[in-house]
């Protein structure tokens, strides 16, 4: 059976317009994702909440990970990630670190689910390594550029990819 459509409450106010309270779209995003666990309105949650909410970190997040659920391209993802730290959405460095990552991570994942997958052509891992490679090498440039004195912020970036790389 479907799910129960969200209560009245939730569903008047996400419909306002403008509703800029991060908290209150964190809140539906877990709403329909986990409880719901409906991808399309998920998805549909997550771009209102960033769109509304363009500044917070975990919104961004949320939606890279919906997108990744629902399948969206690695093109889409990298152009999410890209314009939430390059148009200085999300401004802190902590911030554009966690973003990146989470760009990276749903690289790594989908790299990871092509090699188990026997029918993956080599071609695609190929062009999966590509991708994965290309989101690390943007990431820690974004970084080395816009917040190079971050010592530590850098040194998770390469950590990570280190690890990636060994897998």
């Amino acid at each position: 059976p479907p799910p129960p459509p969200p209560p009245p409450a939730i569903q008047r106010a996400a419909a306002a317009c403008r509703h800029t309270s991060p908290a209150f779209w964190r809140r539906y995003v877990v709403f329909a994702t986990r409880q719901l666990k409906d991808r399309k309105l998920g998805l549909s949650v997550c771009e209102r909440a960033s769109r509304n909410c363009p500044w917070d970190k975990s919104l961004v997040v949320a939606r890279l990970q919906s997108l990744e659920r629902a399948g969206a391209g690695l093109d889409v993802l990298a152009a999410v990630a890209r314009s939430a730290v390059e148009e200085a959405l999300v401004k802190d460095r902590a911030s554009c670190l966690e973003v990146l990552r989470a760009y990276c991570d749903s690289c790594r994942r989908r790299l990871a689910a092509a090699i188990d997958d026997a029918a993956t052509t080599s071609e695609l891992l190929v062009n999966l390594i590509a991708w994965t490679r290309d989101a690390f090498v943007y990431s820690i440039g974004f970084m080395e550029k816009r917040h190079s004195e971050w010592f530590d912020g850098l040194l998770t970036l390469h950590r990570y990819r280190t690890v990636v790389e060994e897998e």
